[in-house]
């Protein structure tokens, strides 16, 4: 998330907003057009966001590890 937050700040671009930053369950950057979902495993079974948003588009990110 931090990695991220700092990319898209370089180039000129912050969220509209940011939440869930301090819990490290479940935080989630909002860039308008792209929101960003990062979740620990049991948070990310729990909420089960692919099943409410099945219709969406799919992107993988093979990125290494870290925030």
């Amino acid at each position: 998330v931090d990695r991220v937050y700092r990319r898209l700040k370089e180039e000129g671009t912050l969220p509209l907003s940011r939440s869930g930053r301090g819990s490290n369950w479940w935080v989630l950057l909002d860039y308008g057009d792209v929101v960003l979902h990062v979740f620990q495993p049991d948070a990310r079974t729990f909420y089960d966001l692919e099943l409410l948003w099945a219709d969406a588009t799919k992107v993988t990110y093979g990125g290494g590890s870290g925030s």
